[in-house]
């Protein structure tokens, strides 16, 4: 909502589904997104580009979430066939 905007509700909500995701063990997180939003949370569209992907394109980003994981060279991408309706 417009109104609700700019209070860092969407801030906080980003930075506890990033923790959650570590938490769960998760090493890589994609979004789908504002291109000028999400690289304050971490996200590249350089990374997610090595990945091949239907949502290409630079609101497509990535960001590691496990510092020390191996960055990955490649692959692919897909959201959940939930997502595609």
């Amino acid at each position: 909502m417009p109104a609700k905007q700019g209070q860092g509700i969407g801030d906080a909500l980003i930075r506890a589904g990033l923790d959650a995701l570590r938490e769960q063990g998760c090493a890589i997180s994609f979004v789908l997104g504002h291109e000028a939003y999400y690289p304050r949370f971490g996200y590249s569209p350089d990374l997610a580009a090595r990945f091949a992907s239907p949502f290409a394109g630079p609101h497509f980003m990535a960001m590691m979430l496990d510092s020390d994981a191996p960055w990955p060279q490649g692959g692919r991408a897909d959201y959940a066939p939930a997502f595609g309706r």
